[in-house]
């Protein structure tokens, strides 16, 4: 069956490629989901923060404390399908979409997101949150009034969804 050359030749040649395009596909899948959609992402998330910001900004009263902050929150929660967290100046939970953040206002938020967006960069990673028990994109975004940042806006978007997208 294998005897003639012709036969040979033509299964050394075809059969590693039928071995590799699987392979190759899985490898083109992934990079795409990494590099692309994940970027895409955290710029449709970053672009969503800078809004809720702006909104923030121009509405002085979110930052005076806990109520006014979750006023705001509830009315942009409505729109926005992402977690929303407003932080003050301090690092400090003034108001959250998440029913679990309820008992936490005024708490010190420890996220690498938040202390870049409070040293006045915009700030996205993907990382697992044990709070939520997934791995999600956290997207900070800082609040400049006066020159001056007073707080950030953090989006948390849940990988499972994003998966459900893709």
């Amino acid at each position: 069956m294998f005897g003639s050359l012709r036969t040979r030749f033509a299964l050394s040649h075809t059969l590693p490629v039928l071995l590799m395009m699987p392979l190759v596909g899985f490898i083109l899948l992934y990079l795409l989901e990494t590099r692309y959609f994940f970027g895409n992402l955290a710029n449709e998330l970053v672009t969503q923060a800078a809004l809720i910001a702006e909104v923030a900004q121009v509405n002085p009263n979110a930052w005076t404390g806990p109520q006014s902050a979750a006023g705001v929150v509830a009315r942009l929660q409505r729109r926005v399908p992402a977690r929303i967290m407003l932080i003050d100046g301090e690092g400090r939970l003034l108001a959250s979409s998440l029913a679990q953040d309820e008992g936490r206002a005024g708490q010190a938020i420890e996220a690498d997101v938040v202390a870049r967006a409070l040293a006045g960069q915009d700030a996205w990673e993907v990382r697992y949150s044990r709070m939520l028990g997934e791995e999600v994109v956290d997207v900070a975004v800082p609040v400049v009034q006066d020159g001056l940042v007073v707080g950030a806006v953090r989006l948390s978007h849940s990988m499972d969804e994003i998966m459900e997208r893709l």
